[in-house]
């Protein structure tokens, strides 16, 4: 990537790992960008909402956003996500801190992605 994004995504499911992404999402961001989280749960999990978590923080550090709660498989739903929007960065979360393997998650997203992929340790 060359210049600042216009356009970034950033996956949020309210783990320590996403809650990284998070911040270097919003550190990103400036004039003229576009930040979009993006929640993903599955059909069975309850209607309670990860994003609040991310709304408050992101609040915090005076950084608006687009917040999009999808339903699905989170490597698919983020992705559409990105395209979507037209995301020129989509930003993840990698749980496997130590190693050089990443998750199958994010493996997934950085090989579909329509976009760059900042992964986060």
């Amino acid at each position: 990537m060359s210049s600042r994004p216009r356009s970034i995504v950033v996956a949020y499911d309210d783990s320590d790992a996403s809650g990284r992404a998070l911040d270097a999402a919003a550190d990103r961001v400036g004039y003229a960008t576009s930040l979009s989280v993006v929640h993903v749960r599955t059909a069975d999990m309850p209607g309670h909402s990860a994003v609040e978590g991310a709304r408050e923080h992101l609040m915090g550090r005076r950084v608006t956003a687009r917040y999009l709660e999808r339903v699905g498989r989170a490597d698919e739903e983020v992705v559409a996500a990105a395209r979507e929007t037209g995301a020129d960065l989509l930003v993840v979360g990698s749980r496997n801190g130590e190693g050089a393997d990443l998750g199958s998650t994010s493996s997934s997203i950085l090989r579909s992605a329509p976009c760059d992929v900042l992964v986060v340790n």
